[in-house]
């Protein structure tokens, strides 16, 4: 299951949530997920694992 815009702002700092949706409506070709990787120090893991919570 991918994460939502919903997911980021429930787990993230307000900053990185708006910079995330803002990368996303801005290139209809980026996931959340990918956006995520741009703005968050983390590794895949931890993202894999937010999917599942």
């Amino acid at each position: 299951m991918a994460l939502t815009i919903e997911d980021v702002h429930g787990r993230y700092s307000h900053d990185i949530a708006v910079a995330v949706e803002e990368a996303v409506s801005l290139n209809a070709n980026m996931t959340v997920e990918e956006a995520l990787e741009k703005f968050v120090p983390t590794n895949r893991g931890e993202i894999a694992n937010l999917r599942t919570e």
